[in-house]
């Protein structure tokens, strides 16, 4: 029977391989107990980068709003003052008994309130007193925007947003940030500026008897008023973290700091030409489908006249080989060159590492 083993011998193999399992085991614990550390870190690493980023856009949205209102006013404003010179032209025409009325009835003479050219003279005076209105109104509303439009005043406002999401006034709103973390403005809690502007520079390139080209080009380093200038800022995020499993056995864990940190600029993310009497509003547009940006205005006046106020005109054509526009410059037209603005992200400079007592503590 030399091929049976005795039964005291498998016992006491079966003895042996329980340690190795025990320690397999262990062994697995641990490594799983580091995993579950390192995916804590990088998950909160990456929250806190998330965080970083959406603050520095959000808060940099300060001066790309107030440049957006002042883009929209000033296009306002030129589109009155376009409507003004208009009407000026119109209301000496009718002064003088020409531009149209002098062909109706009751006919033409001068002083003569109820003539064809005085009943046109009047429609133009309301129309110019209208519009002169509304060109100061639109004045003084840019003039307000851009009394707050400083560094100095976008800092406090940018620090105040700050303020509030770290008392957690913010927190749960639609337009707060990740509650789990501390924002600061670093590194100095100023915002700073971009100082290397461009000029775009046009000009008449030349003429082939009535014909003539504008072509733009990068011009020399403007000089602009500090305040309107473009900023950029930097945020960091930070927290104090503790890892979900601080200890296990005799390895312990130590609390760790997670921090983004984010920068963002502002810049003319689009530009437009933008011609109002000849474009038209999209098909799908809630309020205007189809309807003419800035049709042209008679002031009433239906019989053939010089009176109306045009807002196109323009023929230029864009180059794109050679990057310019060109066309026939013989008539009057208005056009808008219109730079919307946004903020855009922006590499930090330099090294900034928060004070741990700056950090929030993870709840």
């Amino acid at each position: 029977m030399h091929g049976l083993m005795p039964c005291g011998a498998r016992h006491a193999e079966r003895g042996q391989t329980l340690p190795i399992w025990i320690g397999g085991i262990v062994a697995g614990l641990v490594l799983l107990w580091f995993t579950l550390d390192y995916a804590s870190t990088i998950r909160w690493q990456v929250r806190a980068q998330n965080a970083a980023d959406a603050a520095a856009a959000s808060l940099l949205s300060v001066q790309t709003n107030r440049f957006n209102q002042m883009e929209m006013t000033l296009y306002a404003l030129s589109l009155d003052e376009w409507r003004i010179r208009n009407l000026i032209e119109s209301l000496d025409l009718a002064v003088q008994g020409g531009g149209g009325c002098q062909n109706q009835t009751p006919s033409w003479t001068s002083g003569n309130a109820a003539s064809a050219c005085g009943v046109a003279y009047t429609a133009l005076r309301n129309a110019y007193i209208a519009a002169l209105y509304r060109y100061t109104q639109e004045a003084q509303a840019l003039q307000t925007i851009q009394q707050y439009a400083t560094i100095a005043n976008e800092t406090t406002e940018i620090n105040a947003i700050i303020a509030a999401q770290n008392g957690g006034t913010l927190c749960g709103t639609s337009n707060g940030w990740d509650c789990g973390f501390t924002y600061a403005l670093a590194p100095n809690g100023q915002l700073q500026t971009r100082t290397q502007v461009w000029n775009v520079d046009q000009f008449f390139g030349g003429t082939t008897g009535y014909y003539g080209y504008i072509q733009w080009q990068p011009g020399t380093v403007a000089t602009i008023n500090p305040n309107l200038l473009p900023a950029r800022l930097e945020v960091v995020a930070c927290a104090k973290v503790t890892p979900p499993i601080a200890n296990f056995f005799q390895l312990h864990a130590q609390t760790f700091l997670a921090i983004g940190r984010a920068g963002a600029t502002t810049v003319a993310a689009t530009t437009e030409w933008l011609i109002p009497g000849a474009f038209s509003f999209a098909s799908n547009d809630p309020k205007y489908p189809n309807q003419v940006i800035q049709p042209p205005e008679n002031y009433g006046l239906t019989y053939p006249n010089a009176y109306t106020t045009s807002f196109t005109g323009n023929t230029y054509a864009a180059n794109v080989s050679t990057n310019s526009y060109s066309g026939y410059i013989n008539v009057q037209e208005f056009s808008a060159y219109l730079s919307w603005w946004a903020p855009i992200p922006f590499p930090p400079s330099g090294v900034y590492v928060p004070p741990a007592a700056n950090c929030k503590a993870e709840e």
